[in-house]
């Protein structure tokens, strides 16, 4: 009876463990969304279909992976012409607020429970990458 009890406390004990890094893992781009306040207001949402979205008839397609060791790589591709690279991630006490580092520049990320949302803002606009 002992050893079932003992059993019992330590699969709880791992199954509640912590739960913060559930971000790991790759994500491609869902959407892209643009808000603007200036000179006219103007949204614009574009839906992405197979990690890929059209655009002016060019074709983009985004992925990013978070590997569990605080690194990553992304890849972007503008009709044939790939860009990859890599980056370093720290990530908040709940998982939800990312770091990303690369080439020097830093920037915040958002982890939503099932996908990771990037925001930027330039002037009066505010665009955001789904993935």
């Amino acid at each position: 009876m002992k050893k079932l009890i003992a059993f019992l406390v330590l699969g709880f004990l791992f199954s509640c463990g912590d739960d913060s890094n559930d971000f790991i893992g790759t994500y491609e781009i869902v959407e892209f969304n643009i808000e603007c306040s200036e000179p006219e207001p103007m949204n614009i949402s574009i839906k992405a279909s197979d990690g890929c979205l059209t655009v002016d008839g060019s074709m983009y397609c985004a992925t990013i992976t978070f590997n569990a060791d605080g690194t990553g790589s992304g890849t972007i591709t503008n009709d044939n012409d790939v860009d990859t690279g890599t980056f370093t991630y720290t990530s908040n006490e709940n998982g939800d607020v990312l770091t990303v580092c690369a080439d020097g520049d830093c920037f915040k990320m958002e982890y939503t429970g099932s996908q990771v949302l990037w925001r930027d803002t330039e002037e009066d606009c505010t665009t955001t990458q789904v993935l």
